[in-house]
């Protein structure tokens, strides 16, 4: 697998959620969407992996059709309304407003709880 695990990703998303470093101003919000976004497609990368490699390069819309079949349906429902919001999020437009703190976190706990499922349906393989 390359890049930075999911875990990894979640720890300096809500490091930055927490303790915005001066540095990124107004930016962090975007920061934190992009590494959340990162985080959420990374674990897939981990399930298909260990329960079907077949699906690693699959579009992201297929491989998000199919999470409940391997994982519970009410996180595999969540990550997938969450992916699309960190999808359209990261193609933010000239005009559009940074995400809410209230956006963020609902994003965060989504991504969080898909995490957790798939460590502990990949644990068993």
């Amino acid at each position: 697998m390359i890049g930075l695990a999911p875990k990894l990703l979640l720890s300096h998303a809500d490091v930055l959620l927490t303790d915005p470093p001066a540095a990124l101003a107004s930016r962090w919000p975007s920061a934190v969407t992009v590494l959340l976004r990162q985080a959420l497609e990374r674990s897939l990368q981990q399930l298909w992996l260990a329960k079907a490699p077949a699906l690693v390069d699959a579009p992201y819309r297929s491989q998000l059709l199919l999470l409940s079949r391997y994982i519970e349906r009410p996180i595999a429902e969540r990550a997938t309304v969450t992916w699309y919001e960190l999808s359209a999020e990261c193609h933010q437009r000239a005009y559009s407003l940074p995400p809410t703190a209230v956006e963020l976190a609902r994003w965060y706990e989504s991504v969080e709880a898909l995490v957790r499922e798939v460590a502990r349906v990949t644990r068993s393989t």
